[in-house]
């Protein structure tokens, strides 16, 4: 064994905080400070030859030390990673060049979906199962699911990149990549790269900031359930273009959670499947199915979508169900509309958003969907947007027994009954 194994074992060995056994010489572990905060408790240099050292860092530093900053350098490490106990950071230390890559060839199932009991398989899991757990910090990693994408065979196992369930923290600065199934499967709605959830009676927070979610098949960052709160900002996304023809992807989904989506940048999210989803936002089918580039679905109250640049997208914001507003949003280039408020129980204020190239600028559909009953109201209030070279301003289509209140330019309008209005 040479010397400098020799010195990094005994580093660790002398250490109060706890012992980590060496399966082979292509682990380092070391205690370090560094001038960065915060600083690192243990540091994994390379892989071992089990390829758990990630792993067996974190199940130690769970069982010894008090909020451990798990490190790790730059290298490839073929690990499924699960963290279960609070005050955790698992942070990688890349260099120009040189990223922090987990990429396991092969991945099984290690969550249950608490909302339709589906197993899963997630590249990284931070969960606290039935207690909960908070204060848990994913920074500096490239999390890659390509390599794993052949360890499924069907729809009936969901893929996640990052998945925090039951737990609360911060997902910044991290790269999660390639999160599909393989070919035949494109029609699957798995494949998130990023996605948050709690189960019924609890309650947690989580910052998702400047994360690049990228390649992935359903969603590139999903918050959902009633007790999750999000902030998501400052993030890029962008869906595996392959799939567009099989798939309605949405680049951020907030779904009954209550999330503050802000200066986000996403793209190219179009469903292109013949008779599924398409342009026509007047088909009921087609506009339940179309892709989004950020999607609120029956999300919680205070819900805000807030100067995010949205380009190129099938949609560029769906409102559907819910409260959210959006504001100052920069959508150009979408293939149907630039943004769209389907139904709702109160009332849609969007101000302030830029509409660039959009066939529609505002698409407002009233149709008393999802199993409502009575009458349904939206109200648009859209005196303060800026349209360039959209060739319709706003798209109102009614459905009895939908009811659409529109404000605009001062005057106030009421549609009902089976109708489609333009106003340009």
């Amino acid at each position: 064994m040479n010397e400098k194994i020799v010195k990094q074992m005994r580093r660790v060995l002398i250490s109060s905080l706890f012992v980590l056994v060496f399966s082979s010489p292509l682990m380092l572990t070391s205690f370090a400070s560094t001038s960065n905060v915060p600083a690192c408790t243990v540091t994994i240099t390379g892989e071992n030859g089990s390829n758990n050292a990630i792993q067996m860092a974190i199940d130690n530093a769970e069982s010894h030390v008090t909020g451990p900053v798990v490190c790790v350098d730059p290298g490839t490490y073929p690990e499924q990673l699960v963290i279960t106990l609070s005050g955790i950071t698992l942070r990688g230390l890349p260099t120009s060049g040189h990223p922090v890559l987990i990429q396991p060839t092969f991945v099984t199932t290690n969550s249950v979906d608490p909302d339709n009991s589906q197993l899963a398989a997630n590249i990284i899991l931070v969960t606290g199962e039935v207690s909960g757990i908070t204060g848990d910090t994913v920074t500096g990693l490239t999390v890659d699911g390509s390599l794993a994408s052949s360890s499924f065979s069907g729809c009936g196992v969901e893929y996640q990149g990052i998945l925090y369930i039951n737990a609360g923290g911060t997902i910044s600065g991290n790269t999660v990549e390639n999160i599909y199934l393989p070919p035949g499967l494109g029609g699957c709605q798995q494949g998130l790269d990023i996605l948050v959830q709690t189960t019924t009676g609890k309650y947690y927070s989580v910052s998702i900031t400047n994360n690049h979610a990228i390649n992935y098949q359903k969603n590139g960052i999903t918050c959902n359930d009633a007790g999750t709160t999000c902030s998501i900002s400052h993030n890029t996304a962008y869906p595996y273009a392959p799939y567009q023809q099989y798939i309605g992807s949405n680049g951020i989904q907030v779904y009954l959670a209550k999330a503050s989506v802000s200066s986000n940048t996403v793209t190219g999210n179009v469903c292109t499947l013949s008779g599924y989803c398409g342009n026509d936002l007047t088909n009921p089918m087609y506009n339940s199915n179309d892709a989004c580039g950020i999607l609120t679905y029956q999300s919680a109250s205070g819900t805000t979508v807030n100067n995010n640049n949205l380009k190129g997208n099938q949609i560029g914001v769906c409102l559907v169900l819910d409260t959210a507003s959006a504001n100052g949003n920069n959508l150009q280039h979408s293939t149907a509309a630039g943004l769209e408020a389907y139904d709702g129980t109160g009332t849609y204020s969007p101000t302030h958003n830029q509409f660039h190239f959009d066939p529609v600028g505002i698409e407002v559909i009233s149709d008393g969907s999802a199993g409502y009953s009575g009458t349904f109201t939206t109200v648009v209030g859209s005196t303060d947007h800026f349209y360039d070279s959209d060739p319709v301003y706003i798209q109102v289509h009614t459905v009895t027994p939908g009811v659409a209140i529109l404000k605009f330019a001062g005057h106030t309008n009421t549609f009902s009954g089976d109708q489609t209005t333009n106003i340009v």
